[in-house]
Formats: C-alpha cells, sequence, structure tokens
C-alpha cells in the first residue's frame, strides 16, 4: 500500500494541474480522495496506478461528482463477475449513466418487449423509452426489426438526455385491460416512479369507469386502449 500511495508524488500533482487547465473540474480536495479511492481500488486488483493513468481516469469522470464515483468503484467491486477485474473508465461510466435513474438498453427491452402489439398490457416508462416503444409498436409485426429500432433509438434518446443533463422522468401508456392496469400502477407508487396523487386519478373507477378518462394531466399520458 505505501507504494502504490508514493506514486501520488510531485510529477502526478503537475499532471493533475495541466489536466485543470484543460477543463476538468474537480476540485483539489477531490483530486487527492479520488486518486486515493482509485489506488486503493487497484490495490485490491493487484495493480499499480501511474500518474498518467490517473490523469486519464480523471479527465473521464470530470463531469461527475466525487460521492457517486466512489459509489460506481464500490459497486463494480461488489458486482459478480466483473468485480474480479479492475475496472476501466468506461465500466465506472456505465454504472454512473446507469444512476442517474434510466434503466439499461437492454434492461429497458426485456421489461417493455411483451407489450409490443399489445394493446391491453399498461407500461410505466421513461421518456426515451417511451419514444423507442412507439417507434418499435409501429413495426411490430417484425420482432427483430422492432428490437433494433427499439434498442436503437432508445440509446440514442438516453445519450442526448444525459448530454444534456435532462432528468430521468417516468410517465405510463394505459392499456385496456383493467387488472394490468391496476397492478402497473400500483407497482409504479411502490417503486417511487409515479407519484400516488397521479396514480389515483388512473385507477380503475368501477362505479364511472369512464372517469379516469378526464384526469389526464398532459399529452405525455395516453389513454386506456390507445398508443398515443
Amino acid at each position: 500500500m505505501e507504494q502504490l500511495q508514493n506514486t501520488t508524488n510531485a510529477n502526478e500533482r503537475n499532471f493533475y494541474q495541466d489536466n485543470r487547465s484543460k477543463g476538468n473540474e474537480l476540485k483539489n480536495s477531490d483530486l487527492d480522495q479520488f486518486t486515493a479511492i482509485l489506488t486503493a481500488t487497484m490495490e485490491i486488483h493487484g495493480h499499480r496506478t501511474s500518474a498518467e493513468a490517473i490523469t486519464i481516469w480523471c479527465a473521464a469522470l470530470a463531469e461527475y461528482e466525487l460521492p457517486d464515483v466512489r459509489a460506481a468503484l464500490s459497486a463494480h467491486i461488489k458486482t459478480a463477475g466483473v468485480g474480479r477485474f479492475a475496472p476501466k473508465p468506461a465500466d465506472i461510466i456505465g454504472i454512473l449513466e446507469e444512476m442517474d435513474g434510466r434503466p439499461g438498453v437492454e434492461a429497458s427491452w426485456a421489461r417493455l418487449s411483451h407489450a409490443i402489439g399489445d394493446e391491453r398490457a399498461t407500461l410505466v416508462l421513461t421518456n426515451e423509452e417511451r419514444s423507442a416503444f412507439f417507434v418499435a409498436d409501429a413495426i411490430a409485426d417484425d420482432k427483430i426489426a422492432a428490437r433494433m429500432a427499439f434498442k436503437e433509438t432508445y440509446a440514442k434518446a438516453v445519450h442526448e438526455a444525459r448530454l444534456k443533463n435532462i432528468p430521468v422522468r417516468w410517465s405510463a401508456i394505459l392499456g385496456s385491460d383493467p387488472s394490468q392496469r391496476e397492478t402497473a400502477l400500483l407497482a409504479a407508487v411502490e417503486s417511487g416512479q409515479l407519484p400516488t396523487e397521479y396514480i389515483a386519478t388512473l385507477l380503475p373507477d368501477r362505479e364511472q369507469p369512464l372517469g379516469i378518462m378526464k384526469l389526464l394531466l398532459d399529452s405525455r399520458w395516453s389513454k386506456p386502449g390507445q398508443r398515443v
């Protein structure tokens, strides 16, 4: 450990300062803490860290907050399979991106693909998933093309949203099956994806089954049995 810590020397600090002059927004205190965290992480995997390597890491992660980077490094170490190997910047960026609440492409498709072409299903999904879902739903007869279109559209939408620092927003597509609708909406409340007050307006009203039609809040919310 002592040898690894000694890699943070005067030369490395020069690298850090050069990196800061090129637009790295990390604070000096963050750089020190990050160096210690990364050094320890690499030591766990039997690797040393050089000044050049730490500079590359700092540049790659400059836009992220130190607590989030620390959490992502910890998550990588704890993840079965990949945690056996030393992390690379792209590994940590991937974890950080999913920390914004947007599901990964594969997870998103796995969760939503069953509803392609199925008017009965109610879905709770992000704005980016919504865009991709309707692209795929329009070509539901071709399962392979639908899957490819969904993944391409979703990945592009997520990338653009993250570049613009747009926070994740969840919404609902209401299907025609009341039981599926209730199950999906209650699960969304439980997971914190949608507020209780809003969901209360969308749950089926047995005395007035069309009552929920009057309570849609904006154009992002579809009517039961319709894809919009």
